[in-house]
C-alpha cells in the first residue's frame, strides 16, 4: 500500500479524545495535518483546549463531550463512522504519541489483514506513568498470553468495518 515514507494517509480518520490538555493539544494537532483525512476532537475540558483546537486546526471537527474517556471514544467513533474513510485512528491528546505513525499502523493492518493495530508511546510524561505502564503491561501480557509493548497507549488504528460491529458501552477509562 506504500503509505509510509511521509505520504498522506488519505483513508484514515483520526479521533482525539481529550480533557484539559491545553499544554499539549496544539503541538499534537500541528503534527496531524498530513496523516489523516479528517480529525475529530472530542473534548470535555474546562481549560482553553477547545480554543486551541479551533485556532490550530480550524477544519477539525470539535465535539464537546461528556467527561469520561469511554464516552469520548464512543462519540468520536460514532462521528468517524459517518466519514468516508477505511480506517479510524484513536490517539490521546496528551502528546505522548504522534500521528506520523498512523501510516505504519495502517500498513500493518493491510499486510496482516487485521482489524486492529495498537501503537505505543513515543514518550511518557512522568516516571510514575512509566512504572505503571511497565507493571500493567506485564500483567496484561501474562494474563492474555500476548506480547504487547504498550497495551494502554491510547493509540489504536482499526478498520472502520470492524468498529461498526462493536457495541461500545464504556463510560470512563475501563
Amino acid at each position: 500500500m506504500g503509505l509510509g515514507n511521509g505520504k498522506k494517509t488519505k483513508n484514515a480518520c483520526l479521533v482525539i479524545p481529550t480533557h484539559n490538555n491545553e499544554k499539549y493539544i496544539g503541538e499534537v494537532l500541528e503534527k496531524t495535518r498530513e496523516f489523516a483525512k479528517s480529525v475529530i476532537v472530542v473534548d470535555s475540558s474546562s481549560d482553553s483546549t477547545p480554543a486551541i483546537v479551533k485556532r490550530t486546526l480550524p477544519k477539525a471537527i470539535l465535539l464537546i463531550g461528556k467527561k469520561g474517556k469511554g464516552n469520548q471514544v464512543r462519540q468520536g467513533i460514532s462521528e468517524a463512522l459517518k466519514h468516508d474513510c477505511e480506517f479510524i485512528a484513536l490517539m490521546d491528546g496528551d502528546g505522548e504519541k504522534t500521528a506520523k505513525d498512523i501510516p505504519r499502523l495502517v500498513e500493518t493492518l493491510v499486510e496482516k489483514n487485521a482489524d486492529l493495530c495498537i501503537g505505543f508511546r513515543d514518550k511518557m510524561r512522568s516516571r510514575k506513568r512509566t512504572i505503571f505502564n511497565l507493571v500493567s503491561s506485564f500483567w496484561i501480557n501474562y494474563l492474555t498470553d500476548y506480547s504487547l509493548n504498550d497495551p494502554q497507549s491510547g493509540f489504536i488504528v482499526a478498520r472502520k468495518s470492524a468498529l461498526k460491529k462493536l457495541n461500545l458501552k464504556a463510560e470512563n477509562f475501563e
